[in-house]
């Protein structure tokens, strides 16, 4: 999971990334998350402010994501978000 680094903290955005196949996940603070693939960053290492170890359930400025070894699940304060597997599948709410 990344953290935007360019919004204040009070406003970061979750931005997830699965290196496998490129799908790259947005997610404000409001709205429903933003899926895209972006296949010249598939297969890439990308920097990250905060990696989670599975098992790890963090609560950062509202978002609540939660690490477990099948997928990795994420709430922003409006009740939107996602559940993103580690080899493939991914679902919006």
């Amino acid at each position: 999971m990344v953290l935007n680094r360019h919004a204040p903290f009070s406003q970061a955005p979750i931005h997830c990334y699965r290196r496998i196949d490129g799908l790259d996940i947005q997610m404000d603070r409001t709205g429903r998350p933003r899926i895209t693939f972006v296949q010249s960053e598939r297969g890439q290492q990308i920097r990250a402010l905060y990696h989670f170890p599975f098992g790890h359930t963090a609560t950062l400025w509202g978002f609540q994501c939660a690490v477990q070894t099948s997928r990795l699940r994420c709430i922003n304060p409006a009740k939107h978000g996602f559940w993103l597997g580690p080899m493939k599948g991914y679902r919006r709410f």
